[in-house]
């Protein structure tokens, strides 16, 4: 599992894009990583897979309430995709 920082955006570039709220945490379902706030550090998501996510969604954060985009890259150092 790895911990990765979602990419923090301003809220005037969310644009027409879906917005999830993640609360304080979401728990996902095997997905393998955990995502943080790209604003504050908070850990928005747990064990999470945002590659079965079939349009781009912007992360809300429940903390700080951040714009995050998820990493361009899901890689894990030291392993293949």
């Amino acid at each position: 599992m790895a911990e990765l920082v979602l990419i923090p955006i301003a809220e005037h570039k969310v644009g027409d894009r879906q917005v999830f709220n993640t609360g304080m945490s979401t728990v996902g379902r095997g997905g393998g990583n955990d995502y943080m706030c790209g604003h504050c550090g908070q850990v928005m998501m747990r064990d999470y897979d945002t590659e079965r996510l079939e349009i781009e969604i912007v992360y809300q954060c429940g903390a700080c309430g951040g714009h995050n985009l998820k990493p361009e890259v899901d890689a894990v150092p030291g392993e293949l995709n």
